[in-house]
């Protein structure tokens, strides 16, 4: 049997081991907590950040489409073909507006204008636009006929050349 001496040890020392036991829990659960407490912080710290950046890219390009649809080259064309004076604008806008790939138009006769950015595409996408090598931008346009939708697509390098056509 145990001797008082050894007893009182014992007791002690469990006593001890449940105390260190009790303060590392504690310590746990209060690291998690303020864990989850930072990362909801940053979270929504970010997550403001990037709506401001958002909105800010969104004001940008919505001003840039009402500018647009306010140009008499866009708005009071029905013939909206890759000569139109709109193509011009449109590779302007896109010029200053790098996030965006593309800026279109549609009129009530059904006639559509899209200028597009090619120089980010991969080889896999500009072949299944069946781009030119070297083309830079690509204007598609849809001229209806009748019960017809006939398309063409222009290619133009940087400079602005016709280095091919697709219809």
């Amino acid at each position: 049997m145990f001797t008082f001496r050894t007893s009182i040890t014992c007791a002690v020392m469990a006593f001890i081991l449940a105390l260190a036991a009790l303060l590392i829990a504690i310590q746990v659960r209060s690291l998690r907590l303020a864990t989850r407490e930072a990362a909801a912080a940053y979270m929504d710290a970010t997550s403001s950040k990037v709506f401001g950046r958002l909105q800010s890219e969104l004001s940008t390009i919505v001003s840039l489409v009402r500018v647009l649809a306010a140009s008499s080259s866009v708005a009071d064309s029905d013939q909206l073909t890759e000569t139109s004076t709109a193509v011009p604008l449109f590779k302007a806008a896109l010029r200053e507006l790098p996030q965006m790939d593309s800026i279109y138009v549609g009129s009530e006769n059904g006639a559509w204008l899209q200028v597009r950015r090619l120089n980010e595409l991969n080889d896999e996408q500009r072949s299944r636009l069946r781009a030119a090598p070297g083309a830079d931008v690509a204007i598609n346009s849809v001229r209806p006929t009748g019960d017809e939708l006939p398309m063409r697509r222009v290619f133009e390098d940087k400079q602005g050349n016709e280095i091919g056509q697709f219809d």
